[in-house]
Order: structure tokens, then sequence, then C-alpha cells
């Protein structure tokens, strides 16, 4: 059973004037995972696909945590430009470049997050994903 974690199909128009396409657009869609494949290494399983701004990114599950941990340190070292909304930062996910305002770095971090989080409650529950 493959997922979407933030359902982009369901944002209104006035969040998507709002926040932007590249905001509203972020998504994780996590793929069908055989259960043997999580049980014997959840690790190096690939758990599914990352999609910000035009780009599509394939993950493994560490992969998932590590980018999302990275994601809030760098939000961690912005705080300071806080007041600034309007200014983008140049931010590697994956080895693939991107510049994304900090709500766009947030959205992306805590949509890694989710996904982290339900990965394995899914397999917990027999979901198998």
């Amino acid at each position: 059973m493959a997922g979407s974690v933030n359902h982009p199909w369901g944002i209104p128009e006035k969040l998507i004037k709002r926040y932007g396409k590249t905001w509203a657009n972020t998504d994780f869609v996590t793929q069908n995972i055989h259960e043997s494949q999580f049980k014997n290494d959840p690790m190096n399983t690939k758990v599914g696909t990352l999609y910000v701004g035009n780009a599509k990114i394939p993950m493994k599950f560490k992969n998932v945590i590590s980018e999302a941990t990275k994601l809030f340190n760098v939000l961690d070292t912005l705080y300071s430009y806080r007041k600034d909304k309007s200014r983008k930062f140049e931010v590697s996910i994956m080895d693939k470049d991107f510049v994304l305002s900090q709500l766009e770095i947030r959205k992306v971090a805590e949509t890694l997050e989710t996904a982290a989080e339900i990965i394995p409650k899914g397999y917990q529950l027999g979901l198998y994903l």
C-alpha cells in the first residue's frame, strides 16, 4: 500500500498562493515494501520518493532519517533570519541542490520527519507499507 504524507492535491488554492507551489507540492510518497525487506534490513530498504519542486528523490529509510535531521539542523542555523521570510537559502538534499525559503525547508524537514515516524508504524501494524 503506497501513500502520500502531505496529500498536496488537497491543499486549498488560498494556501498555495500564500506559501508558493514548492511548499504546496512538497510530499513524500511511500512505496510498496515487502515485509521481509524491512524486517531483514530496515535502514537500507527503499521506502519511497521525496518530491521537492520538480525533483523526485528516491530514498532509503536511513536517508529519510538523516536528511530530516540535517534539515532541522540547517533551520537552527537560520534562526536569526526568521524575520526575512522571503530570503532563500541553498540546501542540499541527497546531493541535489535546492534554493528554498525557511518555510519550504521546514516543510521538507517536517515531511521527512513524519515519513520516518509512519514507516515503522506501518510495518509494526502489519500494513507493510
